[in-house]
């Protein structure tokens, strides 16, 4: 079989990759301030779920919100945050015990690069795979996170 050369798509593909990552901070830094318009910034929390997790770093971190908690779940950091991303994040991580999309290897490099750095985490690892467990979802609202 012949590997072809060519992208399919633009979204988040290796072409023009840097240009879709500013896009995308653009139009979320345009839809959060439309939606929270008087909120204060303390109570910002975003949830980035599988992919999204990585979406809503790059966000917390490149976009112009202050975000009070960012929860990333069923993933990790983004491998290409700027070396001053330490001064924007604070993160819970929600794992999947069962979680078939898991890497130990990254899981423990970012909790390294997170200490590192100074970051306050937690991990919170819940029974189930790939999913949002609601029972979880509300303990992290009922705690202030």
């Amino acid at each position: 079989m012949v590997q072809s050369e060519t992208v399919g798509a633009s979204w988040m593909t290796r072409d023009d990759r840097e240009a879709e990552v500013r896009d995308y901070i653009r139009y979320l830094n345009r839809v959060a301030l439309f939606a929270e318009e008087g909120l204060e910034e303390i109570g910002r929390t975003v949830l980035g779920f599988s992919q999204g997790a990585h979406t809503a770093t790059r966000w917390a971190v490149l976009g112009r919100m202050r975000i009070g908690c960012l929860i990333l779940w069923g993933a990790g950091l983004p491998q290409d945050l700027p070396k001053d991303a330490a001064t924007r994040l604070g993160d819970t991580l929600v794992r999947g015990a069962e979680d078939p999309h898991r890497r130990f290897n990254d899981e423990r490099s970012d909790e390294d690069w997170l200490r590192r750095n100074e970051i306050p985490f937690r991990v919170r690892e819940h029974g189930r795979g790939h999913e949002i467990m609601r029972e979880v979802l509300d303990e992290l609202v009922a705690e202030g996170t």
